[in-house]
């Protein structure tokens, strides 16, 4: 009875497939046009991460909130995205809807997200529409109550408060299955080209998202409205309204071009390695919906040189993702250099602001005698949990190896300190370098003084966005030539001292200039960090003596763990960094005290920088 079940479930999965030709679309080659309209989710969501970055502190401040209170604000988002992404990223993997794994999630979030950025601008237009009088029904006569000011004030900043949460979580959560679904719609030789129109689409998003809000738009004549009693209400509605509007659109193309094969489907089908079921009988059906051209060769990999590549796709916690090059070579001479296969021996990262990285190269031949690097399991391939949960997170922090401790120290920092820069920008150039007043009555000279800051701090943080996508494809040719040590360590230096500079300078020229800067150590960030776990894992050394002798492991680690921890960083720093923020703005009520501060947290991450272990890299 169970074996006639399974035959009628395969039977009506088969001809699911061939009536919707899901499969055959998918061994198709993806020509430029479909991975761009793939890829335009990401599009959209730097779009948002534009708006956020750029407009929320003073958006904050604007109605009156303290430093310090903008910090602890900013801290909400984080600790959610802390415990809540690990859960969301199951639920994707196990999704059995027929519409797939990862759309009904990118379209979930993306409600929520423009519910967000709709509130965050007009959540003080939305008060003042109830603000004179509340009616209330009762016996048949409407009664009038008058609501104080300050009750409005308050429901405003409340309203204005969920949206920025809402917006800041989701553009996160929207990361993993925005990125998933490219690699379930693409071929496995479709990959590389992928990402790299992902990449591209991210740092393109960014840099015209804040180029746009870097624009008065309430001095353009289509905008020329009454500021009182117009539609928009100011330049900051306008420009969210517009992000809206962009990002509703980019996610409408992305999610429209290629339906997934549905997870009941996946479960019969093992489509990285060409061979759709471990029946004969069903490969044979499917070849009827998708020819499989070759099966002396595996889907999705490569045979040279005596190397077998494969990649691994692994969910990681906030909006992460990392995509592993594992190899099982068959001779480990000394002198035997690994096939690249379809990507080489490379690590491909994606980061916050959209930018995929190519993290690289990295040896992957395990040492003589050592087992296989750990692979976080395709959850597609298993019906096991296999998604790491929070107690198996802490266990991992807990039984750290030192170099492990090291450099999530470092990483710690190194957030931290970027942080400082990237969510109190363009605050400080509005109030610092161009002495405006956030909480100045509007249509005064400090609040437009105010207002040009935050706009020309847009521009600073477009050529941030610019400078982060271009180096980062330089990474790798850096890394080869000055070696990762000094990279990392140079990065780190020139991210404190940028920061500083900047706080000391308070000049228009070191808006661009700094800006560049501190957008060469976002790369940096987002690149060497994953080189050494890759590297650790691939030799399978993780801690030395004193004499330089390897010290073996008690416990195996798996390497979709580790850089689920060292992700997990950016969550934490976060949180920290508000809270500290929220503790010194209490006597210094200023943004430069943040700058000093993010130099001085670079500093200290230059100094834990010096104790990680390289390994000659």
């Amino acid at each position: 009875m169970v074996e006639f079940s399974k035959k009628v479930l395969r039977d009506n999965e088969l001809t699911y497939l061939k009536k919707s030709n899901v499969v055959a679309k998918f061994y198709e080659r993806k020509s430029i046009c479909e991975l761009i309209r793939i890829s335009m989710a990401v599009m959209g969501i730097e779009f948002t991460y534009a708006a956020l970055t750029a407009f929320v502190s003073p958006v904050l401040l604007e109605f009156g909130i303290n430093y310090n209170e903008v910090s602890l604000i900013w801290g909400i988002s984080p600790i959610i995205g802390f415990f809540l992404s690990p859960i969301m990223g199951t639920l994707s993997d196990r999704c059995r809807l027929k519409y797939g794994r990862r759309r009904p999630f990118i379209l979930l979030f993306s409600i929520f997200n423009v519910i967000g950025l709709l509130l965050i601008p007009f959540g003080q237009w939305l008060t003042k529409a109830m603000k004179k009088v509340l009616i209330f029904q009762i016996d048949e006569e409407e009664i009038a109550v008058t609501v104080p000011s300050s009750s409005t004030k308050n429901v405003a900043i409340l309203v204005t408060i969920i949206g920025i949460v809402l917006t800041d979580y989701t553009s996160d959560a929207l990361q993993n299955p925005s990125r998933a679904y490219l690699l379930d719609v693409c071929r496995a030789d479709d990959h590389a080209r992928g990402l790299t129109t992902f990449t591209l689409l991210a740092g393109s998003g960014g840099f015209i998202g804040y180029l746009l809000g870097a624009v008065d738009w309430k001095h353009i004549q289509i905008f020329d409205y009454n500021v009182h009693n117009g539609v928009f209400g100011g330049h900051i509605q306008v420009f969210y309204t517009m992000t809206a509007v962009i990002f509703v659109f980019c996610i409408g193309m992305s999610i429209t071009t290629f339906k997934e094969v549905p997870l009941k489907v996946t479960e019969y089908m093992r489509l990285e390695t060409g061979v759709m079921s471990d029946s004969d009988f069903y490969e044979k059906e499917l070849e009827e919906v998708a020819p499989i051209h070759s099966k002396a060769k595996s889907y999705g990999s490569e045979n040279t040189n005596n190397s077998f590549v494969k990649m691994e796709c692994m969910s990681l916690a906030k909006d992460k993702s990392i995509f592993t090059i594992t190899s099982a070579h068959t001779d480990h001479n000394a002198g035997h250099e690994p096939a690249g296969g379809l990507f080489g021996n490379r690590l491909l990262r994606r980061r916050r602001d959209g930018l995929v990285r190519t993290i690289g190269p990295i040896d992957i031949r395990p040492a003589p005698g050592a087992s296989d690097s750990f692979v976080y399991p395709n959850p597609a391939r298993t019906r096991n949990d296999s998604t790491p949960n929070m107690m198996y997170y802490l266990r991992s922090i807990i039984h750290m190896p030192s170099s492990m401790k090291i450099l999530c120290l470092t990483n710690l920092l190194c957030w931290m300190a970027h942080a400082s820069y990237s969510l109190y920008f363009t605050e400080f150039v509005g109030s610092v370098i161009f002495e405006g007043d956030p909480n100045a009555p509007v249509g005064t000279h400090s609040r437009t003084l105010y207002e040009d800051g935050v706009r020309f701090g847009c521009l600073g943080l477009a050529v941030y966005s610019l400078s982060c996508m271009f180096y980062s494809f330089a990474v790798e040719t850096f890394v080869k030539r000055f070696g990762l040590k000094r990279i990392f360590m140079m990065g780190i230096l020139l991210e404190s001292i940028s920061l500083l500079l900047l706080a000391v300078l308070r000049n228009k020229i070191s808006v661009f200039v700094l800006s560049a800067t501190c957008g060469i150590f976002y790369a940096t960030l987002f690149t060497v960090p994953y080189i050494l776990i890759a590297h650790y894992h691939s030799t399978n050394v993780f801690e030395l003596d004193s004499c330089g002798d390897i010290v073996p492991q008690k416990l195996a680690r798996g390497l979709g763990t580790d850089v689920s921890v060292i992700g997990s960083c950016v969550f934490v720093s976060q949180f920290l960094l508000s809270v500290i923020i929220a503790f010194i703005t209490k006597f210094i009520s200023s943004s430069v005290v943040v700058m000093v501060t993010g130099s001085i947290l670079a500093l200290c991450a230059f100094f834990t920088s010096t104790k990680v272990m390289y390994l000659d890299m």
